[in-house]
């Protein structure tokens, strides 16, 4: 797994020589994927939550301690009863 650094960025990106270009391009571009998988992993999970909670209240079957549980779900302005 790369992790960034940004003490290791190129300081002179115009004076690089074109291997390092290359080479941190490859390091960035890791990065970035990791990044991507991360957040649609989290993006995911939210929409999933999200779509447990519709069905319950569409089905009258939410607890009160679920509705505890789920309030920020229910609160949030992304959530859809729909």
């Amino acid at each position: 797994m790369t992790t960034y650094n940004s003490d290791d960025a190129i300081r002179d990106v115009e004076g690089a020589d074109y291997a390092t270009l290359k080479a941190k391009f490859k390091d960035l571009a890791a990065v970035v994927d990791i990044l991507h998988a991360e957040r649609k992993a989290a993006f995911d999970e939210i929409r999933k939550r999200e779509k447990e909670v519709a069905i319950k209240l569409r089905l009258g079957t939410l607890s009160e301690a679920d509705k505890v549980l789920y309030r920020d779900v229910i609160n949030s302005p992304t959530f859809s009863r729909n």
